[in-house]
C-alpha cells in the first residue's frame, strides 16, 4: 500500500433496490435477493448508474420500486 493512502477514508456507494409493495429487498450492490430470474441489475464498473431490469414485465410487477444509496466509509491504514 502506498504510504500516501495512510489513514485516508475510501467511500463506496452501495445501491439497493426495494419493491415497495411488500418491502422486499431485491438487490444490494450486484447481489440479487430474488429467485425470479426476470430481475437483474445493470451496472458498468466505474459508473454511478445502477439500473433495475425486469424482463417480460407482467401486471403483478406494477407498483413502486425504491432505489436506496448507502455510503460506506472504509478507513485505510498501511500499518
Amino acid at each position: 500500500m502506498n504510504e500516501s493512502n495512510k489513514d485516508k477514508e475510501i467511500s463506496v456507494n452501495q445501491i439497493s433496490w426495494i419493491r415497495r409493495r411488500d418491502w422486499h429487498i431485491l438487490s444490494s450492490g450486484s447481489q440479487l435477493y430474488t429467485n425470479d430470474e426476470r430481475f437483474g441489475i445493470l451496472h458498468q464498473p466505474g459508473s454511478n448508474v445502477w439500473t433495475l431490469q425486469i424482463k417480460y414485465v407482467q401486471q403483478r410487477d406494477s407498483g413502486m420500486y425504491e432505489c436506496q444509496r448507502k455510503r460506506i466509509l472504509h478507513d485505510i491504514d498501511s500499518e
